[in-house]
């Protein structure tokens, strides 16, 4: 974001993207969170939400708004929509 504004995302833009092999340890990022075992994700921070597509394995990824929980297998995604939209 520049100047507290939101420049990409809307459009399908990335702000933010992680690629992180995770191992029982929960990935956060900034409207869910990800758990693993011997995973590899990519977690796409946009203006409206949150991106989460496995590589390998499988993960349970948590809405942090709302609390709900998905199970993605290799070649799944889930979109976490941002708070108050």
């Amino acid at each position: 974001m520049i100047g507290g504004e939101c420049t990409g995302g809307l459009d399908g833009g990335a702000l933010d993207e992680a690629d992180d092999d995770v191992d029982g340890e929960p990935s956060s990022a900034g409207y869910s969170e990800a758990t693993a075992e011997r995973a590899s994700l990519i977690v796409e921070d946009r203006c409206d939400g949150s991106v989460t597509r496995v590589l390998r394995g499988t993960a349970q990824v948590r809405e942090l708004r709302g609390g709900r929980r998905v199970t993605l297998r290799r070649g799944g995604r889930h979109f976490a929509r941002r708070s108050g939209r």
